[in-house]
């Protein structure tokens, strides 16, 4: 009986070992954002990078953030909305305008894969986000403002932020 409960037991752990093994290698990598005064300083200046693809997440008139993801990557995101690289002077400029003193001021990030490679951009007031990177496809979480609407009181009822997922 003994030696039936052992081999159960190495049967049942290499069950466990390879469930975690699949469970994990399906899941991609994560990637973070890092703070950067050089994307900080391209989104104030207008600066648009040719070999990328913008895109935006909150109000058409007020973004809660702004991506630039190397066109290398596909963006995965389905609340992420491609914008057009000319109208990034004018959204940088309401972002600035609505954002309150009482919130931190906007700022730049690059986007990095998990070994450290610059994937994109991200300039927002939030300086969190999950970022998952399987192959070339890029998930980009959006921002969780806690409710804040720019211009507006905090509203529990409009909370943004959370799974940017998509397929």
């Amino acid at each position: 009986m003994n030696q039936y409960n052992n081999l159960t037991h190495r049967f049942v752990t290499y069950a466990i070992f390879v469930f975690c093994v699949a469970l994990v290698s399906g899941c991609g990598t994560y990637g973070k954002i890092k703070p950067s005064r050089e994307v900080t300083t391209a989104f104030t200046s207008f600066e648009v990078k040719k070999d990328h693809k913008y895109y935006m997440t909150g109000s058409d008139m007020y973004p809660d953030a702004i991506i630039a993801i190397d066109e290398k990557y596909t963006l995965t995101s389905k609340f992420w909305k491609e914008i057009e690289p000319e109208k990034l002077p004018d959204l940088v400029k309401q972002m600035n305008e609505k954002t309150p003193e009482s919130l931190p001021k906007l700022y730049g990030y690059n986007i990095l894969d998990n070994e450290g490679n610059d994937i994109g951009d991200w300039y927002s007031f939030v300086d969190e986000t999950v970022i998952k990177v399987d192959g070339n496809k890029v998930t980009v979480y959006t921002p969780d403002i806690g409710g804040f609407e720019p211009g507006g009181d905090p509203d529990p009822a409009t909370a943004g932020g959370g799974d940017g997922g998509g397929s």
